[in-house]
């Protein structure tokens, strides 16, 4: 079985296509017995049970797949806990109100990013209800029209090249910086008062 880069795989000379669903049902019931798939020369490891994931690094020829809880909105989550932040960092928050559509994460907080090229300040998606983990909050003064404020929060992210196109996940160890409106996030286990940038 050999890997190919347009997303699909030959057997025999057939080729056959992997949609992201059916990679998300295979690797979440793998994940519920604890299996690791074997692709090409690298492995793909699935953690989780839900659907709704995401792929983190690939690094060294292993690629980790990352399955979120479903879907919440703040509704669902109730009274914001009123302890603060403890710690250094970094602390989680909540995607929360986006729907089925998600939330960008940008590289920059400002408008452009001094992209030139619409699209090129994204660095992938995150899915609503997933966490992701923030390291600071700033008012940069730019708002998007879909939001009322212009607070945003750099989190720890896998990517740092322009990506308008997956679902990833921000986990606390990740390398690279992204930025994500504060109107979409509810704080995990604090008060959402983390320290300035």
């Amino acid at each position: 079985m050999k890997l190919l880069l347009q997303g699909g795989w030959k057997a025999k000379g057939h080729r056959f296509k992997i949609t992201a669903v059916g990679l998300c049902l295979a690797v979440a019931a793998a994940g519920a017995v604890g299996v690791r798939l074997a692709v090409a020369s690298g492995n793909v490891t699935a953690s989780g049970t839900n659907t709704g994931c995401g792929v983190g690094n690939a690094v060294g020829g292993q690629v980790s797949v990352r399955c979120d809880p479903p879907s919440i909105d703040e509704q669902r989550l109730g009274a914001v806990p009123t302890a603060a932040p403890t710690g250094a960092g970094p602390w989680p928050f909540y995607v929360v109100n986006t729907g089925d559509l998600g939330l960008w994460v940008r590289q920059c907080n400002t408008e452009t990013c001094g992209c030139r090229t619409p699209g090129c300040e994204r660095l992938g998606l995150v899915r609503n209800g997933a966490t992701v983990y923030g390291l600071c909050r700033h008012d940069s003064a730019f708002r998007p029209v879909d939001s009322s404020t212009s607070v945003w929060i750099e989190i720890t992210w896998p990517n740092n090249m322009p990506n308008e196109h997956d679902a990833m996940m921000s986990h606390p160890t990740d390398r690279y910086r992204g930025w994500v409106n504060r109107e979409y996030l509810a704080p995990a286990g604090h008060n959402g008062d983390i320290r300035p940038c």
